[in-house]
């Protein structure tokens, strides 16, 4: 096979950069730094180097490749084996997806077979002026479907983008087609100069359209964000006028207290024990009526305990509450509120599935350690319900448990959840910033 300087642009700096552009923005980088995006590609021009001396021995070449990106993408990159090697599978069907593509622009429009026409090199320039592009078309689509939560798109808001890039793209290989078609020898550079340009017009004017939709999506975010903390805020406002009342009462008792003492004096003097024991008892009441449980030091997380637990109760639902957590331990107060409100959201609907109510319970406990918030949650279920069903309907819906196990990952932490038949728990980390 001929080396020409397509393929060395091709394989040596397009190539490359267009993967480390993808993996980049499907998977979570280790450094933030601009040279590790320099390292990349020189470690991914270290691994076509290598695969490309066994060009004859397909199975080994193909091996040798998604190993050495495989090591790369460990080194650079923090997320799971599985997330690296899913990436890596969707690089390499991008690759053959515009080898294909290539190939059939072949057949069409060039004069010789396939195999003369890439292995002769005379055909380069128009070869690899459809591979590239077709390349980083396919990883950006793929890179849009992989995050399109990201990006705020739906599936009918990606389809009908792709429209736009995929319309490019078949008006350059159609003016690349009438190009070749009326070849002139003396015309061919301006004829190459004209497609580069408008090549590099469509990539600038996609580079735009994503910026635009990406501001959409985060004005979108912030508006849901905002509308979470005017949850929370309903809900502070909520426990501060309990609290008010509470201190209100306890007030009014301080001043009545003498009156209380001299009343049971006076009934324990006339031997009325009966009714001393059965004042105390009712001013015991009272006092536990008008106080509330306070659940931890952090104000969020503890207007949003009162608010489900307060309801949680009213539905008759036993609750066991043990959070130990102080005012700032370093996560998003959106975000606290989040985890806390659905978690308690989602087992009061469990609760809910349980007919006997003496058998309807919460247990709550949260703490950190050794630099993780650790939350640990078990309500009653029904038989009947199966959990795994009700999340994935959770998936569907974009909300419950699949907030939580997402807000789980953008914190390096882990989501899990276990269903025991009358029994569900979840328990969940969240690495503190």
């Amino acid at each position: 096979m001929t080396l020409t300087i397509w393929k060395i642009v091709t394989n040596y700096i397009t190539g490359p950069l267009i993967w480390a552009w993808f993996f980049n923005q499907v998977l979570e980088p280790r450094y933030k730094h601009k040279w590790a995006w320099l390292l990349q590609v020189v470690f991914f021009d270290i691994t076509v180097t290598a695969s490309y001396f066994l060009y004859d021995y397909i199975p080994l070449k193909v091996g040798i490749s998604i190993t050495g990106n495989l090591l790369i993408l460990h080194f650079f990159f923090r997320n799971h084996f599985g997330h690296k090697f899913f990436a890596e599978i969707i690089c390499k069907l991008c690759y053959i997806g515009a080898e294909i593509v290539s190939s059939i622009w072949i057949l069409l429009v060039l004069p010789v077979p396939t195999f003369e026409a890439v292995s002769s090199g005379i055909y380069d320039s128009q070869i690899y002026l459809v591979f590239n592009p077709v390349m980083l078309l396919l990883c950006f689509l793929f890179t849009l479907i992989i995050k399109r939560t990201t990006y705020g798109f739906k599936w009918r808001d990606f389809l009908q983008f792709s429209v736009f890039p995929l319309s490019q793209v078949i008006l350059v290989l159609f003016i690349l087609y009438l190009t070749l078609v009326f070849e002139s020898a003396e015309k061919m550079p301006l004829y190459v100069a004209v497609l580069a340009i408008g090549i590099i017009i469509c990539l600038i004017a996609d580079i735009f359209l994503v910026r635009f939709m990406k501001g959409i999506s985060e004005k979108t975010r912030l508006e849901t964000e905002n509308k979470y903390l005017q949850h929370l805020q309903d809900m502070q406002y909520a426990h501060y006028k309990t609290l008010k009342k509470q201190q209100n009462y306890i007030l009014g008792l301080k001043h009545d207290i003498l009156n209380h003492i001299q009343t049971v004096d006076i009934l324990l003097q006339n031997g009325e024990h009966l009714q001393a024991g059965e004042f105390n008892q009712n001013l015991k009441k009272e006092l536990l009526q008008n106080t509330t449980t306070h659940f931890c030091e952090n104000p969020i997380v503890e207007a949003v305990l009162y608010n489900k637990i307060e309801y949680a109760n009213s539905l008759g639902i036993r609750t066991n509450i043990n959070v130990s957590l102080s005012e700032d331990i370093g996560i998003s107060e959106v975000d606290l509120m989040r985890v806390f409100s659905n978690l308690l959201d989602n087992a009061v609907k469990g609760c809910q599935t349980v007919q006997n109510h003496d058998d309807k319970f919460i247990e709550l406990g949260a703490k950190c350690q050794a630099g993780f918030l650790i939350i640990k949650m078990g309500n009653s279920k029904s038989l009947e319900q199966k959990n795994n069903r009700s999340i994935k309907k959770d998936y569907r819906n974009g909300q419950g448990l699949r907030i939580i196990e997402e807000i789980a990952r953008n914190y390096e932490g882990t989501f899990q959840y276990e269903d025991k038949g009358i029994i569900f728990e979840v328990t969940i980390s969240l690495a503190i910033p």
